[in-house]
């Protein structure tokens, strides 16, 4: 065996066992953010916070590989410390649910009352207006949820009239709309405290404060005798300002606070409201993220109500992540989730059909 062949195996194995150490560091980090989470301890103003949108699942074939490397190279209390540590937190923060649940009411799942719902995020209908009439008229449901809706009035006629069949509810352009099938009572449009971001193109944190707020819509609808709340709601997205490392760190930090502040203003305007409650949209947040489980300690997601693992709701080969989400709150149960392949977004639609 050569010189120059002994030395590129041993660089080798140098940078193999640094990767596995270095996949060790951030498993722990993410796991310790994880649990932290669950004794209450905040870390709401920390950039680590950010650290907490990493789905779980992402993390199955790093730790696996850092725990064959210790094992082979005789560090068998790493490799334990490192499945200790990471296969609690799997189980604990894992985006699959094993059963269904009905609420611990059976009886109220079983009811007659039944309603179905879609969201998506059409993309500012970067695939054609028709398109998504077309497969919104196909599904049929009673509510649909939609967001970054950006349609002019010439537009919205068009649309309108593609899907007559509906009521249609638009918010500010780029933000959200409820389609409804059931008589809607009443609507408006709730301003969040949060600033828009393009939705297309670069966005400069500095300069933010100077566009629109954001905002979600709120409409009452009734079935029978059951007046229901229905939300659409889309947390903040978007790309920075360029493509460097510290721009993109930046940004980031930016969007975990952002999204923070908009979920816990959508958790007190959903505390407030009274008989059943249907909201979604795009959360643009992994399913273990912070500001998910915020909405988790008050609402059902409709995704685990069902058992199972949901899978991915944004269209990318890797990575993989679930943004899309339908909850309910006060005696709404979910009969069925599924996400539908269609091909009017870079979003999968997302339907539910649920019992009152």
């Amino acid at each position: 065996m050569s010189n120059a062949f002994k030395f590129f195996v041993k660089t080798l194995k140098i940078i193999i066992c640094q990767l596995a150490y270095l996949f060790f560091l951030i498993i722990l980090i993410i796991s310790i953010i994880s649990y932290s989470e669950i004794t209450g301890f905040s870390i709401d103003h920390s950039i680590i916070m950010a650290v907490g949108y990493i789905p779980s699942m992402w993390l199955i074939i790093p730790a696996f590989f850092a725990s064959g490397i210790f094992y082979f190279t005789k560090k068998l209390k790493l490799m334990l410390l490192l499945l200790f540590v990471f296969i609690p937190y799997l189980i604990i923060d894992g985006d699959y649910s094993l059963g269904k649940n009905y609420g611990g009411n059976p009886v109220a799942f079983n009811s007659s009352k039944e309603i179905t719902v879609i969201t998506s995020n059409v993309r500012y209908y970067s695939k054609g207006v028709q398109n998504v009439a077309e497969f919104l008229s196909k599904i049929d449901a009673d509510i649909v949820l939609l967001n970054e809706n950006v349609l002019h009035d010439n537009e919205k006629a068009g649309f309108e009239f593609l899907l007559e069949c509906y009521e249609i509810i638009h918010g500010r352009n780029g933000e959200s709309a409820i389609l409804s099938k059931l008589p809607v009572l009443s609507y408006k449009e709730i301003e969040l405290p949060t600033h828009q971001a393009s939705l297309s193109g670069s966005n400069d944190i500095e300069k933010l404060h100077l566009n629109p707020k954001r905002s979600f819509l709120y409409a009452k609808v009734k079935l029978d005798s059951i007046i229901i709340n229905v939300i659409s709601a889309r947390l903040i997205a978007g790309r920075p300002k360029n493509n460097s490392l510290k721009e993109q760190i930046k940004w980031g930090n930016y969007l975990a606070m952002q999204q923070k502040i908009e979920s816990d203003f959508l958790v007190k305007f959903l505390n407030k409201l009274e008989g059943p409650v249907i909201f979604g949209g795009d959360f643009n947040a992994s399913p273990n993220s912070k500001v998910i489980k915020n909405i988790r300690r008050i609402a059902q997601d409709t995704a685990l109500e069902v058992g199972g693992i949901p899978g991915a709701t944004f269209r990318t080969n890797f990575p993989i992540m679930r943004l899309d989400y339908i909850f309910t709150m006060n005696g709404i149960y979910t009969r069925e989730y599924k996400r539908l392949n269609a091909e009017i977004s870079d979003h999968l639609p997302v339907y539910a059909k649920l019992a009152l």
